[in-house]
């Protein structure tokens, strides 16, 4: 094909393990032999219309990075080339195309001095595009978004060749980004191309709720945690008026509390997450559900440690467990590094155990450390059932819906929780599920949020689960 088409085939390209060619590799051989200042990656299943040479008349002089995403279609029969393709295929996307989720992009125009320091990822597996994006943002450079200007379709096909050593691949990559769990999409870029060239994404109004968060309420919380401690009148006043404005903020928002009484409780919480993020419930709810005024807590994958601390009575005991080493404020919380699999802790110790956001990743070894074990999240419970006293409670949130997203982490179905759940006294599950239609978290049925396709959907499901012991 190479020859046929005048076309230099480059070899001697470096591979993992598996035979799957390593990115850092290929963009080092073709920046060895290319001509010209302008290198253009595109994964191989993408199909390209004359729309998108129109980019290049656009490209920024100093360093940049164009992105974009993909039209998904089913195309049938072969492509004639020769003909008026293009009308067919755009016929086609307006009947039955989907735009793909800003996961991610399939094709980056760049300098050819950019991007030097790519780590050894491999090709067709998950996060290095995430980290092209992340690398761009740190370094000043200009990102651009071309999905209004140019149309790239992506021909739906099987993943059959994405087999046992795949998933292991797209671990090895999502450790190579070394980001936490919400990875830069296509969302964060501020600059997008159109017709009339390149422009900022959206108007200081559109953006004016962000700003308001950024520069107004996160400096009114703090504020709050500063007089958390006193009781004088003018510090309780204080803090009525900071919560009185902090509240209606969010809720006019209108993308991170469904009800007003979650947003007076978040707007105590001092923690920076997406507009679209599942701490925004999951916080509220938990602190709704923590009702003991005095005992022992543990904290499950840290991830609400300090704002336990920070929030509930003081003679509750706050404890933390995580796989890995984490920066927890204050030392009064009693954090240990280990294995929820199995603990040191005393039969019967806690009187309340969190697990929010953690219980997906046990046993799944894409992120966090954990070393891959089908029933880690079962073994994770039982141990939680041994060291939680009777009549003691466990709060639990795990993303629901179809298809595990591996080796990011499991999804969860009614089978599964009813198996992991097995021998409590009582299990409670309310049902909360994102639509974009109207950028909101809404609660919804158990059957609603089972058809929640991650991939698809660009996010979970959530299911909040309360079990007595």
């Amino acid at each position: 094909m190479c020859q046929k088409n005048n076309i230099q085939h480059i070899g001697g390209l470096e591979c993992t393990e598996a035979g799957t060619p390593l990115l850092s590799s290929a963009f080092q051989l073709v920046r060895e032999r290319a001509k010209y200042n302008i290198l253009v990656f595109i994964n191989a299943d993408i199909i390209l219309t004359k729309d998108f040479l129109k980019i290049f008349n656009f490209l920024p002089e100093k360093d940049f990075l164009v992105v974009g995403r993909r039209w998904d279609l089913n195309i049938t029969k072969l492509l004639d080339f020769s003909g008026k393709w293009e009308d067919e295929v755009n016929s086609l996307i307006n009947k039955s195309g989907k735009l793909h989720a800003p996961a991610g992009s399939d094709y980056f125009i760049f300098n050819k001095d950019s991007f030097k320091n790519l780590p050894p990822f491999a090709v067709g597996r998950v996060g290095w595009d995430n980290w092209m994006l992340q690398n761009a943002f740190n370094k000043n450079i200009i990102v651009v978004d071309a999905t209004p200007l140019a149309k790239v379709i992506h021909q739906n096909h099987d993943y059959k060749h994405k087999v046992a050593a795949g998933k292991k691949e797209d671990g090895k990559n999502m450790s190579l980004t070394g980001m936490s769990r919400f990875l830069p999409t296509l969302r964060n870029i501020e600059h997008e191309l159109r017709l009339n060239g390149i422009k900022k994404r959206t108007t200081f109004f559109m953006n004016f709720s962000q700003i308001v968060k950024k520069n107004i309420y996160y400096f009114m919380v703090k504020f709050l945690t500063l007089l958390r401690g006193a009781f004088s009148l003018i510090a309780k006043m204080a803090k009525k008026v900071i919560e009185f404005i902090n509240a209606p903020l969010f809720y006019l928002e209108q993308s991170e509390c469904e009800k007003f009484s979650d947003c007076q409780l978040l707007a105590k919480v001092l923690y920076n997450q997406p507009p679209n993020s599942d701490r925004y419930l999951e916080y509220p709810w938990m602190l709704k559900n923590i009702t003991i005024t005095s005992g022992k807590i543990l904290d499950v994958g840290s991830t609400a440690s300090n704002m336990l601390y920070n929030f509930l009575s003081k003679t509750i005991e706050i404890n933390s467990i995580d796989l890995n080493s984490k920066e927890i404020e204050n030392d009064s919380i009693k954090f240990s590094v280990g294995d929820i699999r199995k603990t040191n802790y005393s039969d019967n110790y806690f009187d309340l155990i969190s697990c929010i956001s953690t219980l997906e990743h046990i046993g799944v070894s894409g992120r966090y450390g954990s070393d891959e074990d089908p029933n880690g999240d079962k073994k994770a419970v039982q141990e939680m059932a041994r060291i939680l006293k009777p009549g003691g409670t466990m709060l639990v949130t795990v993303p629901y819906g179809i298809k595990d997203v591996l080796p990011i982490n499991k999804l969860y179905n009614k089978e599964r929780i009813e198996n992991l759940f097995k021998g409590f006294s009582s299990v409670e599950i309310e049902y909360r599920k994102y639509f974009k239609k109207f950028h909101l978290w809404l609660t919804t049925t158990e059957e609603e949020a089972a058809k929640t396709d991650m991939i698809k959907d660009s996010w979970y499901a959530i299911a909040f689960i309360k079990v007595k012991k």
